[in-house]
């Protein structure tokens, strides 16, 4: 982190991560919100319109050291904790969303 950064990278990586997930929600015209505290394995709720009002709960992780894909697909480590939250059997379903991001930090 230099001098007049507040940010260290893994407040970026987040911070990215979670605009990403704002904007494509924007743009289908959904509403995301914000958990306060990540005890569930649940970082946002993406919430939709309509007669059922779907909602869908997301795990968001980023990294800037995504490798190559391995048959069109990259491989993540995901913490055991984390893995086993998501496959819980839920009203609402949960989602792994993993974003790539290319930071240069001075």
């Amino acid at each position: 982190m230099s001098n007049d950064t507040l940010l260290s990278t893994s407040d970026q990586k987040e911070a990215l991560s979670r605009a990403y997930i704002y904007a494509i929600a924007a743009g289908a015209g959904y509403l995301v919100a914000t958990q306060d505290f990540d005890r569930d394995g649940i970082d946002l709720m993406i919430n939709a319109g309509g007669d059922m009002r779907p909602s869908l709960g997301i795990q968001a992780k980023a990294t800037i050291n995504l490798g190559q894909p391995t048959e069109g697909t990259y491989r993540y480590p995901l913490k055991r904790r984390n893995y086993d939250l998501l496959r819980l059997p839920t009203q609402v379903p949960r989602a792994l969303e993993r974003f790539p991001f290319r930071l240069t930090i001075p």
